[in-house]
C-alpha cells in the first residue's frame, strides 16, 4: 500500500480524503492545524479526533521533512542560509539573520 504524504494535500482535498473515509469533513481543520500550526509529525497526537482516525491516518498516510541539502554560516556568524530539498523534488533556501541586540525599533 502506498501511503499518502498530508502535505500533498489542499485543504479541500483533505476533506474529500475524510469523507471518502465516512469521517466528518470538520476534522480537516483539526488535521490541518496540527500540520501547519503545531508541525505535527505523529497522528496519534491528535486527541480531538477519534482513535479510529487516528489510526487510519498512521496506516495510511505519513508527514515528509525537508533534506537539508547545503548550510553556510557567514564569517560573523550573523546569517545562516539552508537549502531544502522537498518531496516533490523542489528546492528552496531559508536565510536568518540574527539582529543586533542594539537594533530596535523606535517608539
Amino acid at each position: 500500500m502506498t501511503h499518502l504524504d498530508l502535505y500533498s494535500l489542499s485543504f479541500s482535498d483533505l476533506e474529500t480524503l475524510l469523507e471518502s473515509w465516512g469521517e466528518p469533513p470538520a476534522h480537516a481543520k483539526t488535521i490541518w492545524q496540527w500540520l501547519y500550526r503545531d508541525c505535527g509529525t505523529d497522528p496519534r497526537t491528535l486527541t480531538g479526533l477519534p482513535i479510529s482516525l487516528q489510526t487510519r491516518l498512521v496506516e495510511t498516510t505519513y508527514v515528509s521533512h525537508p533534506q537539508r541539502l547545503a548550510h553556510q554560516i557567514s564569517e560573523d556568524r550573523n546569517t545562516h542560509k539552508v537549502l531544502l530539498a522537498l518531496a516533490d523534488g523542489e528546492q528552496i533556501e531559508t536565510v536568518r539573520q540574527e539582529a543586533d541586540e542594539r537594533l530596535q525599533a523606535r517608539q
